[in-house]
């Protein structure tokens, strides 16, 4: 998220998670200005992700400082030492081209959560594109966040694999960062139809 508009029709409509992307490379970032404008919004039952990408120390500790309260999803090459570090409930990103990566999920037993994310090549997530969801059968946990290229059109496909968390991204956006209200909207009048 990356304004503060699209975050108060989120948490208005009872978004359980919100994103914000620490990571200058991505079309989606946002700054610790920004988090800082966004601090005193009432998440209500709302809770913010700090996404980062091998960051430094320094940087997490920052964010932290500002949202204390968030999850810290780590979609880098970051272990597990790092990643616990901070003695912050996280989620680690694992990108998914074919089963052999499934193994690095064992890497984590710490997290809170795994996030599946598609692998592309010199992307770190953000590639708007699904990987084979047929591979999910071959998961040995049960909580996990299911990310890429989730959006209108295969929602309903995603939702039948039983994630506990979905991952929205690209799929509500208008155009590259810029998200859309009225998408958001459409997304998630059709995720509500089933519960």
């Amino acid at each position: 998220m990356n304004s503060i508009e699209a975050c108060n029709f989120a948490i208005d409509n009872n978004v359980n998670f919100l994103g914000f992307i620490c990571y200058a490379k991505s079309p989606r970032a946002i700054s610790l200005d920004f988090l800082k404008k966004i601090r005193n919004i009432n998440f209500k039952f709302t809770r913010p992700v700090i996404v980062l990408v091998d960051p430094t120390e320094a940087l997490v500790l920052s964010a932290l400082e500002i949202l204390p309260n968030a999850i810290l999803q780590f979609h880098g090459n970051e272990n597990e030492e790092f990643c616990k570090s901070f003695k912050q409930p996280y989620w680690k990103a694992i990108g998914i081209s074919n089963k052999t990566d499934l193994s690095r999920i064992s890497n984590y037993p710490s997290a809170d959560a795994i996030l599946l994310d598609t692998k592309k090549e010199g992307l770190t997530g953000g590639t708007g594109e699904t990987f084979s969801w047929d591979l999910l059968h071959e998961l040995s946990i049960k909580h996990y966040v299911l990310a890429g290229g989730i959006n209108i059109d295969n929602i309903d496909q995603a939702i039948k694999h039983n994630p506990a968390i979905i991952d929205i991204n690209s799929g509500i956006e208008c155009s590259p960062g810029k998200k859309s209200i009225s998408l958001m909207e459409q997304l998630l009048i059709r995720y509500k139809s089933h519960e």
